[in-house]
């Protein structure tokens, strides 16, 4: 695979943070993570699963490092624009309708001990248009904000970031966080020592939060009311180990140790406890359905067709299993082969298709690497909520919106 590079056509520096190295990122800090041992439930990696993803790996990198030789991705800054205000206006008059014809907020209503599904929180399909582009917009608003470095869009950028914590979408918010930071990173020349400490603290801290508001979750819906902060009911679920439970480490953290390592898990117990299945063609469509296409299209055909998707196999309840597991159960490791190669052609795809002149087109490659970072939780392409941003960039990308500097 020979990589030509082209200076005079992009310029600029070329990024590393293009989504092939951020695959490789991803499964490798699953893989860490998953050494610290902390449960009880997990299974030992075989040796067929590990040389699939060390060989998934190796093509990921040569990918990478053709984008990266070919300067593709490289970071622009773009323009103020007026319109961010008046956008930003009606996203919050989106939420403010939702809070009113629902009539609750779901944080206060979590706050005060009352009773909520804030996971059913929403205007059905209108929340789904407003989630997905209110995460879009913040990064762009964001990538503003980086570029001209005026407070309005700081103070707007903030402001966005409430909405998800106001209907308590843990997910929303960290999706946003994500690719915000890989604007950043794109932003940035070198990673300076200063630069890695305060993103270790910064990590730190948001994993000791997410561990808080889960055990807060979690007693609400438990129905427990005294010492709703209280890590007993994850550690018991998770089967943490003992030695794990009388360490100095906050016990928060076993909530992070679980959402990052545990889809591994997953996977391989279903690899492990999985039957055989045979290539035909109602399996390969199921695949499709299920693995491939938006979850809003899969809902609607699976009702028509009155088929339900297959159940991997789990350490435990409410646990994922990266964006192979489910494929594994329809195919096999031919499903794993066949996700992966989407995975790439699909990654590739959409940063061939999308202007790079645009000023949309970092706020694309962002969400994109957040999709394929979080892709070692769930298969975040069959996923609407994270799926769908990706439209909104390469919508304004064909209609030639605006262009970077």
């Amino acid at each position: 695979m020979k990589c030509r590079h082209n200076s005079r056509e992009f310029g600029g520096k070329s990024s590393l943070w293009n989504p092939f190295f951020v695959y490789i990122l991803a499964f490798s800090i699953s893989l860490l993570v998953y050494q610290l041992g902390w449960s009880n439930l997990y299974p030992a990696i075989s040796f067929r699963l590990l040389l699939f993803l060390l060989l998934t790996f190796s093509y990921s990198f040569l990918v990478g490092w053709c984008v990266y030789k070919k300067k593709i991705i490289v970071y622009r800054e773009v323009p103020g624009d007026k319109n961010i205000p008046i956008i930003a206006s009606f996203i919050a008059l989106g939420f403010l309708l939702e809070f009113l014809y629902l009539r609750h907020v779901p944080l206060l209503s979590i706050l005060a001990g009352w009773e909520c599904d804030y996971s059913a929180f929403g205007i059905k399909s209108f929340h789904v248009f407003l989630v997905t582009f209110s995460s879009f917009y913040s990064v762009y608003v964001f990538h503003v904000f980086l570029s001209t470095r005026k407070r309005k869009y700081l103070i707007i950028y903030l402001l966005m970031l409430t909405m998800p914590l106001l209907i308590f979408s843990r997910g929303m918010f960290v999706l946003i966080l994500s690719s915000s930071m890989f604007v950043y990173l794109f932003r940035i020349r070198k990673l300076h020592f200063k630069f890695i400490i305060v993103t270790l603290l910064l990590v730190l801290t948001l994993f000791y939060l997410f561990g808080l508001t889960g055990n807060i979750r979690v007693s609400h819906q438990t129905g427990r009311t005294e010492n709703i902060t209280s890590s007993d009911i994850i550690l018991k679920i998770g089967d943490a180990k003992g030695s794990f439970r009388e360490s100095i480490i906050p016990k928060e953290y076993f909530w992070a140790y679980l959402y990052i390592s545990s889809p591994l898990a997953n996977l391989q117990k279903t690899i492990a406890n999985s039957d055989s299945v045979d290539l035909t063609f109602g399996t390969l469509l199921s695949f499709i359905n299920f693995d491939i296409l938006p979850d809003f299209v899969s809902k609607r055909i699976s009702k028509f067709l009155e088929v339900k998707k297959k159940k991997i196999t789990r350490i435990m309840t409410a646990s994922v299993g990266t964006v192979y597991a489910s494929s594994y159960v329809y195919l096999n490791w031919l499903g794993l082969v066949l996700m992966f190669s989407f995975t790439m052609l699909a990654s590739f795809s959409y940063i061939i298709l999308l202007r790079r002149d645009n000023v949309f087109f970092i706020t694309g490659i962002a969400i994109l690497n957040t999709l394929i970072l979080f892709n070692m939780f769930s298969n975040m392409f069959s996923f609407t909520g994270m799926s769908f941003q990706l439209v909104y960039p390469l919508l304004f990308s064909f209609r030639g919106i605006k262009r970077s500097k």
